[in-house]
């Protein structure tokens, strides 16, 4: 691997921007020097465990007992990546669970700064203490990341089963808890997932908390049935939370309406989906159809789901749906929506045709492999730096009980990977022989956990993508990418940062294909997506690479730079 480039464009109000190539620091020479296992490059990818090597063993996450009892209890807790001091890496931060005897008294959230700047290499430490977030101690679930209040330093957003929290950052790796002041924690009660976007276009983000159930965790709903087992109640036959959503005034967070009906609300997508330049929001339901509301501007949104077809899939049902995740999955420069949902159903992939969602989950190969698997957090990935994205979910099921004899699916599920093969996707089969050899190099294909959320982002700075997983009260895995560029020889990859980051589309001409990534507000599940567009090159570029950089306001950036080159393209000058 060669060195990794960083340049930070500072943007003036010109229309293209001369991009500096000079490095910002030596990351990229340490972390050549840094040791590490022989590359393999005859697998196609390959990710190695470095949850240990890295610092981050015995991080454990608490979602109530276990086994489960409580429909409360089973979605786990998300994960934020956060540059919280201010470096240029990113942080990790576990704002954790409780349990239904105590709800605001858990374990407490670890904010886990990255060290990969200062050593080289992918390595994070312990600095909660100190930091603010050591008083968050409530039972927490969604994660949304980004500068709310513009003074140039990234905020944390945590979704609650109460109040929900805002963590002011001071850059410096400290959080000042800002909830009463900026006004989101006026409503009690179950936020599954929160999702920061600049709605109205003024340049600033905006909120939307996701409501899941109203519940009250001193009395549990009584068990039902499935499949004639006793199981955990829900959320069929229990009371939906509504959603509710937040202007950014400055300095507060002011609700809005927005009419709706309540439903069981687990995810959202904050992005601009139908290409008309504003922000649309997408709630992804569990048991009830999808909610697409297409923003018209002035706060005005309208659901469309139905008319465009996100409310459900081909066959008319709604699914529980859980992770969601955006890509181009046809190169046709329109965002291509995917989700995951529970087992005995498959996933969904709903491409993008001109402002109808076609259901094309089997066309394109997405329904193999993932009816026993009840997926969670998913995220489009190129994996193999071939310009295209493949498809990454990690599994696991709500019921302790579950087998595959009773329930066509096990309690604990590995990862499933699928790879984009021209036109389709194929799933990444461990049994079949064809895989033996990339089983060999990713073990963690085969290992079965009771995973919940998961981020992908670029967390050691080698221009790949690393994989951080939390199980469902179990330990965080941290699975490094250790990718080989091709026999091209050179770099093969490029990974740009806007600032700020949320509502931002990414293109980057690569062999006379523009490849597109979009920001989102929202995230893999309960999780923020990261940062950062990461982008595989297809061909040997001889010189810059063109790249242009979209924003809600309307902003547009162009710049260039280098294989192998980190940039950060900012919206306005500070």
């Amino acid at each position: 691997m060669s060195g990794c480039r960083v340049a930070i464009l500072a943007v003036a109000s010109l229309p293209v921007i001369a991009c500096d190539h000079s490095p910002r620091t030596d990351v990229g020479d340490a972390i050549d020097a840094a040791p590490a296992e022989p590359a393999d490059a005859t697998v196609a990818f390959r990710f190695v465990d470095a949850t240990a090597s890295a610092g981050l063993a015995g991080i454990v996450t608490t979602s109530g007992a276990d086994p489960s009892t409580a429909i409360v209890e089973v979605k786990g807790v998300g994960l934020g990546l956060i540059d919280g001091d201010g470096d240029g890496d990113l942080d990790l931060v576990v704002p954790n669970g409780a349990t239904l005897a105590s709800p605001h008294a858990g374990p407490g959230a670890r904010y886990l700064r990255n060290l990969a700047v200062e050593t080289g290499r992918l390595a994070f430490e312990d600095a909660t203490a100190g930091s603010g977030l050591e008083a968050h101690r409530d039972w927490s679930f969604g994660v949304a990341v980004g500068d709310v209040n513009d003074d140039g330093h990234e905020d944390l957003v945590v979704g609650t089963l109460g109040s929900d929290r805002l963590w002011l950052g001071r850059g410096d790796g400290r959080f000042e808890d800002a909830t009463d002041a900026w006004g989101i924690g006026d409503e009690p009660g179950w936020t599954s997932s929160v999702g920061l976007g600049d709605l109205d276009g003024d340049g600033d983000l905006d909120l939307v908390a996701v409501g899941y159930l109203d519940l009250d965790p001193a009395a549990p709903p009584a068990t039902s049935t499935f499949r004639g087992i006793e199981v955990l109640s829900g959320p069929r036959g229990l009371e939906p939370r509504a959603d509710r959503w937040y202007e950014n005034d400055g300095d507060r967070f002011v609700r809005r309406a927005v009419e709706a009906p309540a439903r069981y609300g687990l995810n959202l997508v904050i992005a601009d989906l139908d290409g008309d330049g504003r922000q649309d929001v997408l709630v992804g339901n569990d048991s009830h159809p999808n909610q697409f509301f297409r923003n018209l501007g002035d706060w005005r949104f309208q659901d469309e789901a139905v008319r465009t077809g996100l409310a459900t899939n081909r066959e008319g049902d709604a699914q529980a749906t859980m992770g969601m995740a955006i890509g181009d999955v046809d190169d046709d420069g329109t965002p291509d929506v995917f989700s995951t949902n529970f087992s005995s159903d498959t996933n969904t992939l709903h491409a993008n045709r001109d402002g109808w969602f076609d259901d094309r989950t089997r066309p394109l190969g997405l329904a193999e492999g993932s009816r026993p698997l009840l997926g969670w957090a998913c995220e489009f990935v190129d994996l193999e730096h071939d310009g295209d994205e493949d498809l990454v979910v990690v599994n696991g099921h709500v019921y302790p009980q579950a087998t595959i004899e009773t329930m066509d699916s096990a309690a604990t599920q590995p990862p499933a990977v699928w790879r984009r093969e021209g036109d389709r996707f194929r799933f990444v089969d461990p049994t079949d022989d064809a895989n033996a050899a990339l089983v060999v190099a990713n073990p963690w294909l085969v290992e079965p956990h009771r995973d919940r959320s998961a981020v992908f982002a670029d967390l050691d700075l080698d221009g790949d993508v690393d994989i951080v997983v939390a199980e469902h009260n179990g330990p965080l895995r941290l699975l490094e990418n250790r990718h080989v560029p091709d026999a091209r020889g050179g770099d093969d990859w490029i990974v740009v940062r806007p600032v700020p980051a949320i509502g931002a589309e990414v293109v980057v001409q690569d062999e006379h294909q523009p490849r597109r990534r979009w920001i989102r507000g929202g995230g893999p599940f309960q999780s923020n997506a990261s940062p950062e567009a990461h982008l595989g090159l297809t061909v040997t570029h001889e010189g810059p690479v063109p790249i242009e950089v979209r924003w809600p306001d309307g902003t547009v950036r162009r710049t260039a730079a280098l294989p192998g080159e980190r940039i950060v393209v900012r919206r306005r000058d500070r």
